[in-house]
């Protein structure tokens, strides 16, 4: 019978001029070292004990034989030095635990060498995943794409503090690959626990997204406040014969939305050239959920809504909407026909 037994685990340095990090997260020692193309570099030094009181153990991976004893030294230097290393009896050959070790390769400037993941063209720096919501209670997702398609790739998600956010399960898309098929499309749907609508937030929430490919395992951290990346879905819009232009707000926004209120810009697309006008808030007119203004260039040229959380600039824009469609009086029966003459024309901040 296999004995229960824990791995006691100690990095030291194979170099006086260099010292192997490492992570774990569960049963996986993950060890960093340093990708360049010079041969120069030491490997680094592991020692990975099996704790048990049988001293007539040994270790093996992939069945092949690698030490006798309850320690083993391992130099790790290069993907294929990773994998799981098995403790097992001399007499029986039972299996008496497992340590699966990766490497983390990383650049002399501390980035992620040769990522699996795409890099998403972050505004400040690298960015190989992000988070949205598309209101404030709380449901977000973040996403990633991969580099490749490999069924040794796996993905885990952490979030930080503890306890309050969680997520389900990760799911890949395999509609919106892209043609050749060499990019995977993966997310997972959280939420954040007891999120509160009204007061304001102190302390970011952290997202960890680990990946491991084979010998190989990667880390990537993504850090918030839940306001940042509340991002809303898009719109409907239209316009009407007499230059009037009508929208709603997302249907998935927060309500109500004298509460939760957004900012609204038009785009005017004409002979290939744009504008746009960041509509001012006291120049909409509202019946219920309806938003209107006079925008007559709309007639003309092809116009377009975005909005924006009103009350945090660094939240990103929606993506813009469908072209606004036309609209023609006999068909009008929106609730604001007897009422237009109260609606002013679009005013644009300066």
């Amino acid at each position: 019978m296999a004995i229960l037994a824990f791995i006691l685990i100690t990095v030291v340095a194979l170099s006086i001029h260099s010292e192997a990090k490492q992570e774990i997260k569960g049963n996986v020692l993950k060890v960093r070292i340093e990708w360049t193309t010079h041969s120069t570099i030491p490997p680094k030094k592991v020692l990975i004990t099996c704790n048990t009181s049988d001293t007539f153990v040994y270790w093996e991976k992939d069945g092949i034989w690698k030490g006798n004893g309850k320690s083993l030294e391992l130099l790790l230097k290069e993907p294929p030095d990773a994998g799981t290393y098995n403790c097992r009896s001399n007499d029986t050959h039972e299996l008496i635990c497992s340590q699966p070790v990766c490497v983390m390769k990383e650049l002399p400037n501390g980035e992620i060498a040769e990522s699996v993941l795409k890099d998403l063209k972050g505004p400040n720096d690298r960015t190989f995943f992000r988070c949205t919501a598309n209101n404030y209670s709380g449901n977000f997702t973040c996403f990633w794409r991969s580099t490749i398609q490999d069924s040794e790739l796996k993905f885990e998600t952490e979030a930080w503090p503890k306890g309050t956010i969680t997520c389900g399960e990760i799911v890949k898309d395999t509609i919106n690959m892209n043609r050749e098929g060499t990019e995977g499309i993966y997310s997972v749907s959280c939420k954040k626990e007891q999120n509160c609508l009204s007061t304001e937030e102190y302390k970011q929430s952290e997202m960890d997204l680990h990946v491991f490919h084979g010998g190989v395992c990667e880390t990537h951290k993504h850090a918030f406040f839940f306001k940042d990346i509340i991002k809303p879905d898009t719109t409907e819009c239209w316009v009407h014969q007499s230059g009037l232009l009508t929208w709603t707000p997302p249907k998935t926004w927060s309500t109500p939305y004298s509460y939760f209120g957004l900012t609204y810009q038009i785009q005017m697309v004409r002979h290939g050239r744009e504008q746009i006008c960041e509509v001012t808030n006291d120049a909409l007119y509202q019946n219920g959920d309806l938003l209107a203004c006079y925008k007559r260039e709309c007639r003309h040229e092809k116009c377009f809504i975005r909005s924006r959380n009103r009350y945090h600039k660094s939240s990103p824009w929606s993506d813009w909407s469908a072209m606004c469609r036309n609209k023609s009086q006999r068909n009008d029966k929106s609730p604001i026909r007897e009422d237009k003459s109260k609606i002013e024309k679009c005013r644009c901040q300066n």
